[in-house]
């Protein structure tokens, strides 16, 4: 099997920014020939700077249309963190280029037929987000690219401990967000369960920004939503939260 180049790693190293249960999002040069997958496929991946016989199954998040092959890889074991390792330190000058992957796959997974009811609903926590974003991908493809499908609306609910794992699923927010077609039958419930540190400042940004924001959303909602209901607003497509209909 041949390797093949990584075009871009994103890392979010631990406290002492070493590789130990960091996250490592991978982009790799997607095969020329004989590749093709659907949402929820996963491959086997070899790192042949550690070991040529050692092979690890991932969950392939990138769409069908992309030009790279996309995985995050979370660096529990010894060979996660040896890439996360080998990536980190081409991102520090301390090796002139990324290690290179051999990929054996893509191999199919139940989630593939998810896309053939009309109503999605997807649960998505830790580093078992990835199925649930190579399914966002299929989705969001399919229904940008006017596929005939019977789908009608996708809940995505995403629980992570840390606000910034959700900059993993940036790239198709912006699509969805973009596409009024898109923002109409995507549904996203974000959930954080760890409460942040007091000295960790994009935490308290985040947070602060949210809940400023939501204080003049409501106070501009509020005066024209009247005395509707929560029912009456559906049809306009307006997605807020139920709470502002309910005096919370």
């Amino acid at each position: 099997l041949k390797g093949y180049n990584i075009i871009s790693a994103v890392i979010r190293a631990d406290k002492k920014g070493g590789p130990v249960d960091a996250l490592t999002f991978l982009q790799i040069a997607k095969p020329p020939h004989l590749w093709h997958f659907s949402a929820g496929m996963y491959a086997f991946l070899n790192l042949p700077e550690y070991s040529p016989w050692e092979w690890h199954p991932f969950t392939i998040i990138s769409g069908t249309e992309d030009d790279t092959v996309d995985f995050i890889i979370a660096g529990v074991g010894d060979w996660s963190q040896a890439l996360a390792k080998k990536c980190l330190d081409y991102k520090n000058e301390l090796r002139s280029d990324f290690p290179q992957i051999v990929m054996d796959g893509p191999y199919a997974a139940p989630v593939t037929t998810a896309v053939n009811c009309k109503v999605l609903v997807a649960v998505g926590a830790g580093v078992g987000v990835t199925p649930f974003l190579a399914l966002m991908a299929r989705v969001v493809a399919m229904m940008d690219g006017h596929e005939v499908s019977t789908l009608k609306e996708v809940h995505f609910f995403w629980i992570t401990r840390s606000a910034d794992e959700y900059l993993f699923g940036r790239h198709h927010f912006s699509r969805i967000i973009s596409d009024d077609r898109l923002r109409q039958k995507f549904f996203f419930h974000l959930h954080l369960t760890q409460q942040a540190p007091s000295n960790d400042a994009p935490a308290y940004l985040f947070r602060e920004v949210v809940r400023r924001q939501s204080i003049i959303d409501r106070e501009a909602f509020l005066p024209l939503a009247g005395e509707l209901g929560a029912q009456d607003l559906g049809p306009s497509g307006l997605q807020v939260p139920c709470c502002w209909l309910h005096g919370a």
